[in-house]
């Protein structure tokens, strides 16, 4: 039996999560660091308080299943931990960037427009009116 025939064990999904959930919290470090753009909004936004949660929390994941790890986890573990760590320092080192100012064309263009009328059911045709009104 050769390696593709083989079906996943329950032990391989297990690696397979556990790196999933690394990879999400990483993911999200690295958001919050503004190395990667929020998908929400197409805009690389830094809010390093937030990315430091995220690196605590693999820390605290790492200390919690120590001893229960296979060698890969701990090895993809403990280097997307210090990645994180060595990219949150040079993040930190840099100034804060400047708020983008909203462009004033489409600030005025948002406050010009009249605010949007309620939509009324629309009201039956005359002809439809008097057509009820006669079957009563």
């Amino acid at each position: 039996m050769n390696e593709q025939d083989r079906q996943p064990t329950s032990q391989d999904m297990d690696t397979v999560r556990f790196i999933s959930l690394v990879s999400m919290f990483a993911s999200s470090a690295y958001m919050s660091m503004g190395k990667i753009a929020n998908p929400a909004s197409g805009k690389a936004e830094r809010d390093l308080d937030a990315a430091r949660g995220f690196i605590d929390i693999l820390v605290m994941l790492k200390t919690k299943t120590a001893g229960n790890l296979t060698k890969d986890e701990d090895k993809i573990i403990t280097s997307t931990i210090s990645d994180l760590q060595m990219n949150f320092v040079k993040e930190k080192e840099k100034p804060e960037p400047k708020p983008e100012p909203a462009p004033a064309a489409e600030e005025k263009a948002e406050e010009e427009e009249p605010p949007a009328a309620e939509e009324k059911p629309e009201e039956p045709a005359a002809e439809e009116k008097e057509e009820k009104e006669e079957k009563k």
